[in-house]
């Protein structure tokens, strides 16, 4: 008999861009065994898992661990890299879009943990944030007969703060500033009257963003942008400059990429015979669409300026300007 070690570095990128999945119907030992299948669960896992992320070349599970309250729930936190690791952002939608192709062998409940679900009330007037916590220093063991897996002790918790709270911010600054990755595109952090600001390089492209990130992005029809999610926070304000000739397109969509539930939150921006629309769900079943009437074409080859507040979440009351115009309310 033999016995083989397989180990792994694991830099703190890795769990910065940590995606996760929760599954039902299985447990940590049963997800890694080996005994009485020619593959097991984990190794299909990461198989799919590539599959559906041409871009990465590896993948690392590092947290395989059954939940604590939930019967036969296991979580799963793993990382994707190529030559820099992928957005956990992008990696749990392109998970999603994929979903039916990992429920074959699974039994998903959720992808991309989010504690939040079942906060609601407790965070409601506040705003929740969702944060993946070292529970100990000491490994979580799972011990599979002639297979063993040793990782780290993690939990996704639900704080309920707003990750635009101020605090937030200069917390994330200095874990930024402390892996010199604060300032984008080769800037370089200085101080400024005791604030930090980037001095970028010399390119307009990275003149618009305080941290160097570039601010301008242009589609010729068939790209697309993927960003992190709104902030769920109790009120917030999205603003968003474009320029455009195409009279019908899509803006902004922000809400699940597979509608699985009958009322789910969603939120869409369009333009449609140059005239903006708005679609939108607040959880309550309710489908709302409104056509925001305007006074300009806004497929006219100039520059227009949106900007959405939510400033009410019990009411659920939205306004909208557009051209620094008061244009509507939206309330439920």
């Amino acid at each position: 008999s033999y016995i083989e070690f397989r180990l792994h570095d694991l830099p703190s990128d890795a769990l910065e861009n940590a995606a996760s999945i929760r599954l039902q119907d299985i447990t940590a030992e049963e997800f890694i065994e080996t005994r009485f299948h020619d593959e097991s669960f984990l190794a299909i896992f990461k198989r799919l898992i590539l599959e559906i992320n041409p871009q990465a070349r590896l993948i690392d599970v590092f947290s395989i661990q059954d939940h604590e309250n939930l019967f036969r729930t296991i979580d799963v936190y793993y990382a994707l890299h190529g030559s820099d690791y992928l957005s956990k952002i992008k990696i749990n939608g392109l998970v999603e879009i994929s979903r039916s192709k990992l429920e074959k062998y699974f039994n998903i409940s959720q992808i991309g943990i989010d504690e939040c679900l079942n906060s609601d009330q407790q965070c409601f007037t506040v705003g929740c944030l969702n944060k993946i916590d070292v529970q100990s220093k000491q490994p979580y063991i799972i011990n599979a007969n002639q297979t063993s897996f040793i990782g780290l002790n993690l939990k996704t918790i639900a704080q309920c703060t707003c990750d635009k709270d101020i605090h937030i911010q200069q917390e994330k600054q200095k874990e930024l500033l402390k892996t010199h990755k604060y300032c984008l595109n080769g800037g370089y952090p200085t101080r400024d009257n005791h604030q930090i600001k980037c001095v970028c390089p010399d390119n307009s492209l990275y003149n618009g963003g305080e941290r160097c990130q570039l601010t301008t992005i242009s589609f010729d029809g068939n790209g697309y942008g993927w960003y992190k999610p709104l902030t769920t926070c109790d009120t917030w304000m999205l603003s968003i400059e474009f320029l455009t000739q195409s009279p019908n397109g899509s803006i902004l969509y922000n809400g699940p990429l597979n509608k699985r539930k009958q009322f789910e939150d969603y939120f869409s921006l369009q333009l449609l015979n140059g005239r903006l629309v708005i679609d939108l769900n607040f959880g309550t079943g309710q489908n709302i669409r409104r056509h925001l009437k305007t006074s300009a074409n806004l497929a006219d080859g100039k520059w227009h300026m949106i900007e959405i507040r939510q400033i009410s979440t019990i009411e659920h009351i939205l306004e909208i300007l557009i051209d620094y115009c008061p244009l509507t309310s939206i309330s439920k």
